[in-house]
């Protein structure tokens, strides 16, 4: 900037074309540097620009505003041609200081403090990708107290350092997740806590953006457990670091599901890779339904399975399916028993396997190959850590254990072989003895079978057993989900059992 023309030769003078006053430019007058890059035209005092002008550079760029004493000061309209920025507000000499708003080239736009040509003290600035910050600056970056609204949703709020989050602050992602605690160089770091959009909670720790104590696993609390057939069991589950220490995760959602010991070889080519389940127990397993024993479902374990079509309505059509009812299998009451089944809800049984040509996916529901289907186990959020299943049965059918086959499903209801009549020769009296003896021998023969036939439907095959628990968080808290827990049931028969504590006895 000039610092001004002193002048000696009146209104013609040198460069400078305009009014003087004692031979020294006065009023207004152009004035053409000699370098040639600057040129101005505007108000003059005492020979110094002064008051209203427009310093033009030859590139293009130029300021028009206010001078005082030779210096840019005051307010003022300034371009830059290569850049193309414009400026319009407060002047320093010469420098931008004070409030205005600059519009960059690149499509920022800042409103603002300015000191020494940086954005400094209270502003808004918006950002080219859309991101508006309010708060404070300090020599052109985000310090102090700021609020941060980014152009996918997200929101913080809280301190800046040097334009990066730190100290304490608060985000809200657009997805729900929310966050609450200390900062370091836009990380997560010290004491914090966070409510993420799948419903874990964690609070506590934090180092370089990650929890400090993370969990990585599930583990049963029993690895092992022996039952017998027809009885509930419970299962304990808890989140662990990869060294054992317990986590007190909140909101981890949990599934389990079951699978049984395949007795048939691989070899002979019955199971694709998918169709087996991998266990930690030294053996294989397939798929098998799992369920919850309610209060009133004593008449599952005693009745027999039977497919009852129902119309379920989906959003493009009404779909008939088949639906698991039980019937009571007791010649006083052969009637189904609405008791037995009202757990099973038209709003809580799974569509047959059909509806999926549909895009139908109803939750809590598990399902067999053979159409048969049970309602499936709940799923759970851990709570401090800790998750338990409650109630879990093991329901009395499998595809490769049972006798039931595609071709012959209804195989169970088989009758018993009757007896053939044998009448040794003799008196009358002998003749009518042994008819009535034999009468009272198939009659106990028969129900000896019946019985046997019902019990081999109350309850799963005795074998071993796979339990599987699996976190299904979505989406993933920090795009992770912890390795799943297995726990090995062993069922024994009820005979055996008895026969055990008689021996016992």
């Amino acid at each position: 900037m000039s610092k001004g023309f002193r002048s000696t030769t009146g209104k013609a003078i040198g460069n400078y074309v305009g009014e003087t006053s004692k031979q020294i430019r006065n009023g207004f007058g152009v004035y053409n540097y000699p370098n040639k890059f600057f040129r101005y035209e505007g108000e003059w005092r005492k020979g110094k620009k002064h008051g209203h002008g427009r310093l033009v550079m030859v590139d293009g760029s130029y300021y028009e505003g206010s001078f005082k004493n030779g210096e840019i000061s005051g307010h003022g309209y300034r371009s830059w041609s290569y850049s193309g920025n414009v400026y319009i507000g407060e002047f320093k000499c010469g420098e931008i200081c004070g409030i205005g708003v600059m519009t960059y080239g690149n499509g920022e736009k800042y409103e603002g403090g300015w000191k020494d040509n940086k954005r400094h003290g209270e502003g808004e600035l918006v950002e080219a990708n859309g991101d508006i910050y309010k708060g404070s600056f300090y020599q052109h970056k985000k310090h102090g107290k700021g609020h941060q609204i980014y152009s996918n949703g997200d929101e913080y709020e809280g301190d800046w350092v040097q334009g990066l989050k730190q100290g304490h602050g608060i985000i809200k992602y657009s997805d729900g997740t929310i966050y609450n605690g200390q900062w370091r160089n836009n990380m997560f770091n010290g004491e914090g806590s966070i409510l993420h959009v799948s419903g874990v909670k964690y609070e506590g720790m934090w180092i370089s953006g990650s929890p400090a104590v993370e969990s990585s696993i599930l583990v049963c609390e029993s690895n092992v457990i022996e039952i017998e057939q027809g009885q509930c069991f419970d299962l304990d589950v808890i989140c662990q670091t990869v060294d054992g220490k317990a986590v007190n995760d909140e909101g981890r959602l949990l599934q389990v599901t079951a699978g049984v010991k395949i007795l048939n070889k691989r070899s002979e080519g019955k199971f694709s890779d998918e169709e087996i389940i991998t266990t930690p127990f030294d053996f294989e397993a397939e798929s098998y339904p799992l369920t919850e024993m309610l209060p009133d479902s004593e008449s599952f374990v005693n009745g027999k399975i039977e497919e009852v079509s129902l119309t379920i309505e989906t959003e493009d059509k009404n779909v008939e399916i088949d639906r698991l009812t039980l019937e009571d299998t007791s010649k006083n009451n052969s009637s189904r028993t609405a008791s037995a089944v009202s757990h099973l809800t038209q709003e809580s049984v799974l569509q047959h396997s059909s509806l999926a040509d549909y895009g139908a996916s109803p939750e809590g529901i598990s399902s067999t190959s053979h159409g048969y289907i049970f309602p499936s186990v709940s799923t759970l959020r851990t709570i401090n850590g800790r998750a338990t299943f409650t109630n879990l049965f093991l329901p009395p059918f499998n595809p490769s254990y049972s006798s039931i086959t595609e071709d012959n499903p209804d195989s169970h209801a088989s009758q018993p072989q009757k007896w053939k009549r044998v009448i040794k020769k003799g008196s009358a009296q002998n003749s009518t003895t042994e008819v009535s003896d034999y009468k009272e021998g198939k009659r106990r023969k028969e129900k000896k079978e019946e019985k046997l036939n019902d019990d081999k439907w109350k309850y799963c095959k005795p074998g071993d057993y796979v339990i599987i628990i699996q976190e299904i968080t979505n989406p993933p808290f920090f795009d992770t989900t912890l390795q799943p827990a297995y726990c090995h049931v062993k069922v024994t028969s009820k005979q055996k059992r008895a026969k055990s504590k008689m021996d016992k006895k």
